[in-house]
């Protein structure tokens, strides 16, 4: 039977085509609210500066039963600390510190009934001392639904909390002072995105400030490929605490299905106090190599090329018969 080679050619190739095209898609593949439950209540934050000791200020604290039954909620105060992970969450100390700003808070009412899907205003004042120390104070205030439900309600037992953190600077002798303890990556190479980026922050000062600054990450060529923003929630940090930011770079394929590849570095900066501070953090460098991609596209190449040497040896010898065949007649 004689052999197409040309037109085997043309389908071994287009298949080929096609099985990178493919495996390169897979390959890429893989790679101001505050609620709980029940209870919805706002804001979820309270943060004022400049307040003058013996000064009183009023927040309206908004608190809305999302039940279909009558409730009771209570009001209470509690401190807290920054949690030892420098993750910036609040730890709970089940009570109040002396002369904390938790002293400081004053309800109208320690208990107030909902009727199902009512919200209230609730005006908490908060009323500092002659004698505050100039700087940041913070507490927390609870709200809490008492244990149980109104007989026929369909969430007996149940109960629900929502608390309220409160940072209170006062004027006076205040510093706002902090430095980058570090700027780096989790790792050194990387498979695919995402790169994470983590900031170490330590306020040295007396009053919470909000750091936020800029990542410009840049390839090797020098091309700068994104630029990502430091404490997006412009979040605090304490006096006398280090938090760390973690900010996520994960760009997207070329063309859709490439991933990036090579070795990029960024550069860091961070503002923070008033007046602004601004720090050069430095640059750190990270790698972007996708080794099943690499792995699958040099299969693909070995394939093709093993596949060209086999056509063209088929088709050498079938020059040689066909000429062998010629010379016998």
């Amino acid at each position: 039977m004689k052999i197409n080679y040309r037109s085997y050619l043309l389908t071994l190739v287009a298949f080929l085509s096609v099985a990178a095209f493919v495996a390169v898609r897979v390959v890429a593949q893989e790679n101001n609210q505050n609620s709980s439950g029940g209870i919805m209540v706002s804001p979820a934050l309270i943060d004022q500066s400049d307040i003058l000791p013996g000064e009183s200020l009023t927040v309206d604290v908004k608190i809305t039963n999302q039940d279909d039954y009558e409730k009771t909620v209570v009001l209470y105060t509690d401190d807290f600390k920054p949690a030892e992970d420098e993750s910036g969450q609040a730890v709970f100390v089940g009570g109040n510190v002396e002369g904390s700003l938790s002293d400081w808070i004053i309800f109208p009412s320690d208990s107030i009934d909902l009727k199902p899907g009512e919200r209230k205003v609730v005006p908490v004042r908060i009323s500092v001392p002659e004698d505050a120390q100039p700087g940041s104070h913070h507490g927390a205030i609870v709200v809490k639904e008492k244990i149980g439900a109104p007989e026929g309600g369909n969430a007996v037992g149940a109960q629900y909390e929502v608390t309220i953190l409160a940072l209170i600077n006062v004027a006076g002798d205040t510093t706002q002072e902090g430095q980058v303890l570090s700027f780096e990556t989790d790792k050194l190479f990387y498979q695919y995105p995402p790169v994470n980026f983590f900031v170490r922050f330590e306020n040295t000062g007396n009053t919470h400030i909000k750091p936020s600054g800029l990542i410009e990450i840049y390839n090797s060529a020098g091309g700068k490929e994104e630029v990502i923003q430091i404490n997006k929630k412009f979040a605090n940090v304490l006096p006398n605490s280090v938090r760390k930011f973690k900010e996520t770079w994960d760009p997207k394929p070329w063309l859709g299905f490439v991933p990036r590849i090579g070795k990029y570095s960024a550069k860091g900066t961070l503002v923070y106090g008033e007046p602004s501070t601004t720090v050069a953090m430095g640059t750190v460098e990270f790698w972007l190599i996708p080794i099943p991609f690499i792995l699958t596209v040099l299969g693909v190449v070995i394939g093709f090329i093993l596949a060209i040497v086999i056509f063209l040896k088929l088709y050498a010898k079938a020059v040689v018969k066909s000429h062998t065949k010629k010379a016998k007649k």
